[in-house]
């Protein structure tokens, strides 16, 4: 979908995104890809760590590997981005919901 089909609250969504939430670590620049997300071409790359503990959310029914981070280490537990409850959005929240509900500690 092009951006000249989003409405304008999408488009005011979409720049919200964009912004670089204070404190998260994105001030200097990207962060490294944490080594389990890297792919470990050689054994020497694998001996580093390389692709250890990837659990793929592929393999999962519901597509999601619950307690499983994908964020570099300086990220994880931010929320960097929060669905309306507008349009397709609104499915969105509401799967995200279930998701966050299921992993908080009982």
């Amino acid at each position: 979908m092009s951006l000249s089909g989003v409405s304008s609250h999408s488009s005011n969504q979409l720049r919200r995104i964009r912004r670089v939430p204070p404190g998260s670590g994105l001030q200097r620049g990207a962060l490294p890809v944490p080594k389990k997300l890297r792919n470990a071409v050689t054994g020497l790359l694998r001996d580093d760590g390389y692709g250890a503990g990837y659990k793929s959310p592929h393999a999962s029914p519901d597509g999601v590997v619950m307690g499983e981070t994908y964020l570099p280490d300086e990220l994880t537990g931010r929320v960097l981005y929060e669905p309306s409850d507008r349009g397709e959005e609104e499915a969105v929240r509401e799967r995200l919901a279930k998701l966050r509900a299921a992993r908080a500690p009982r």
